[in-house]
């Protein structure tokens, strides 16, 4: 990882380890919590104003105002960010429509990548600036594992992980009392987690115990408890070796296949310096190393079928694979790149 990422590391997804999560927050120049403004081009319409908040606990908050769709025209949301391997990217993880790709210019500076990941070319402006300002107190549909017990609630949000104390306001009290009844209805122990969906703010308010102010769930509207369920799987990066990457598209265009084509993969072999996968009509066989962001393929080989479909695009992956230079893994996406820094391809790993 490069040092320049190192500002802004201080946690990565749930799944890493605590360990390595203290150790990069401790090498990090810059506290965080840090917060990033800007006003980026809309599809139609003058504008949308951005509040990035990037938390010390690895999680995000991030408003979206359109400038010109009032009064309907504020969407907050939430998630996990993420440093990607060449440390110059990050990566919003949150709910099925959030999954926003940024460049890390510099320790004052992001800048909003596309879809795939790649630098956006255009004038119009599409900068986050960092700035000094409070910290959001985001209203949106909450999905958390809930449980009260004398007198205290707490909530686990599900996209961040963030333990929240559930303050006494609003609908809380519609929201206790159908845990109190499904409590007394079924066999959930007292302070048993349950899942619940309900509309929330999540507040800055004084704790009930100590000084300043912490994140308190307030619960402005009740939806629905959820005996039996669990939050969903939380977002993972995926690891360069043994994963399955599926080919999405070479030298930006997408991957286009016919029906009951197969779609080219590679699998780079956790236990040593061999890749194996399909390459689109054959089998395909070779060597890789890695070092740092550097990764090269060699003696590449494949299996002599020929195919009605697949045979162009099997030699365009090929070529690929032997200009390749240098990658970034962020997320679950791997992008190969040129030594020119021109881009190559992009996979993603399969679904385990």
């Amino acid at each position: 990882m490069h040092r320049k990422a190192l500002f802004i590391l201080a946690c990565l997804a749930a799944a890493v380890d605590a360990a390595d999560t203290a150790a990069a927050a401790d090498s990090a120049p810059l506290t965080l919590p840090s917060s990033f403004i800007g006003t980026l081009p809309a599809a139609s319409g003058p504008g949308v104003d951005w509040q990035l908040d990037l938390l010390a606990d690895g999680s995000f908050q991030l408003r979206r105002t359109y400038i010109d769709r009032a009064p309907d025209n504020v969407f907050d949301s939430l998630g996990r960010w993420l440093v990607g391997s060449d440390g110059s990217s990050l990566l919003l993880v949150g709910g099925p429509e959030t999954s926003i790709p940024l460049a890390i210019e510099s320790p004052q500076r992001l800048r909003l990548l596309d879809r795939e990941g790649q630098p956006i070319e255009s004038e119009l402006p599409y900068e986050l600036e960092r700035a000094d300002v409070a910290l959001l107190e985001p209203e949106l549909e909450l999905l958390g594992l809930y449980r009260y017990m004398a007198d205290a609630a707490l909530f686990d949000e599900c996209l961040t992980g963030r333990r929240l104390p559930v303050a006494f306001v609003a609908d809380n009290l519609a929201l206790e009392r159908a845990y109190l009844e499904l409590q007394r209805t079924s066999d959930l122990e007292p302070g048993e987690p349950v899942l619940a969906e309900l509309f929330g703010r999540i507040a800055r308010l004084p704790p009930m115990e100590g000084e300043g102010l912490v994140p308190t769930l307030e619960p402005l509207r009740f939806i629905e408890l959820h005996p039996g369920e669990a939050c969903p799987e939380p977002f993972v990066t995926a690891e360069l070796r043994g994963s399955r990457w599926q080919l999405v598209s070479l030298g930006g265009a997408a991957i286009e296949l016919e029906e009951d084509q197969r779609r080219p993969y590679l699998v780079l072999e956790p236990d040593g310096l061999r890749i194996a996968g399909f390459a689109g009509c054959n089998r395909l066989l070779g060597g890789f190393t890695s070092h740092g962001e550097q990764v090269r393929f060699s003696h590449l080989a494949s299996t002599m079928m020929a195919c009605p479909e697949g045979m162009e695009l099997e030699q365009a992956l090929l070529q690929a694979l032997e200009a390749a230079d240098r990658y970034r893994l962020l997320g679950r996406d791997l992008d190969l790149y040129a030594a020119d820094g021109s881009h190559l391809a992009r996979f993603t790993a399969a679904a385990d």
